[in-house]
């Protein structure tokens, strides 16, 4: 059985790149989710949704409500605590993920890869998608625990080595919420979240995708899994007040970038995350 292992930092970070699991979670590959922290210091779309007092429990509950529509079987919760965005008092938090021995978290995902022996392994590229700090320290440690996890040297009460065959960065290209964010002004909604992406400036990441996956036929899924976030996706979001073929552009597609072992951009990207 073939085994994949996604790596993120928050409840909600799987919807955009749901396809990808749904779909070989239908082809009898073995899924599982990491999920650092239970995302503590979300916002609330709704007052009767839930209160900072459980918000990190009431977001585990709608996670699994996602993996259960995803097809995800193996979900794993890595215990630390939302760091919330850049320059906000929860990053000073002595629980936030961020704030947590390094050691300790490479050892935890040394462990889960040993444990779990996943042929492929997807996480968050360098920038983590719109800088987050979890989102950069979930891809960071997640990519020096693939490496480590291989090494017999390294953490060696951890369980015999284990090397994966690939490593994956999920990458989200400014261009795709384009439009989105142009319907959502012209709306009159407020679109503060992405004053930082500068659309028209050139677009790195581009450069680097290796895999494109056309997961439109599972765009009623997505949708449906990312509507178990209600605290996340409250009815007045910008994503779902957009029309549905804009919403079908940017959830029917998802791009990859092979990190390991290393892969140069071809003419045609390739479709298949474990023989393309």
């Amino acid at each position: 059985m073939k085994r994949l292992l996604i790596v993120f930092a928050h409840p909600d970070d799987e919807s955009l790149f749901a396809g990808a699991m749904a779909r070989h979670a239908r082809q009898g590959v073995q899924v599982s989710l990491a999920c650092a922290t239970k995302g503590e210091a979300g916002e609330i779309s709704d007052p009767s949704l839930a209160t900072e007092a459980n918000l990190g429990s009431t977001r585990e509950a709608e996670l699994r409500c996602a993996c259960d529509l995803i097809g995800i079987s193996d979900l794993h919760l890595l215990g630390y605590c939302d760091s919330g965005m850049d320059g906000t008092p929860e990053n000073d938090r002595p629980t936030a993920f961020i704030q947590a021995d390094p050691n300790e978290i490479r050892l935890k995902l040394v462990k889960l890869m040993r444990e779990l022996r996943p042929h492929v392994v997807i996480t968050f590229e360098p920038k983590g998608w719109y800088g987050h700090p979890d989102h950069i320290a979930a891809g960071r440690y997640t990519t020096e625990a693939y490496y480590l996890a291989a090494d017999p040297a390294a953490f060696p009460a951890a369980g015999p080595p284990w090397r994966p065959d690939r490593l994956y960065h999920a990458a989200i290209l400014r261009a795709s919420f384009k439009p989105l964010v142009d319907y959502a002004r012209e709306q009159g909604q407020d679109t503060s979240n992405f004053d930082e992406m500068s659309f028209d400036e050139p677009e790195p990441l581009a450069a680097e995708i290796t895999h494109i996956l056309d997961v439109s036929d599972l765009f009623d899924l997505k949708k449906s899994a990312m509507l178990c976030h209600q605290t996340q996706f409250g009815a007045d979001n910008f994503l779902l007040q957009a029309p549905q073929e804009l919403q079908r552009t940017l959830m029917g597609q998802e791009s990859y970038i092979q990190v390991d072992p290393p892969r140069k951009q071809a003419a045609l990207p390739a479709t298949d995350l474990f023989f393309g």
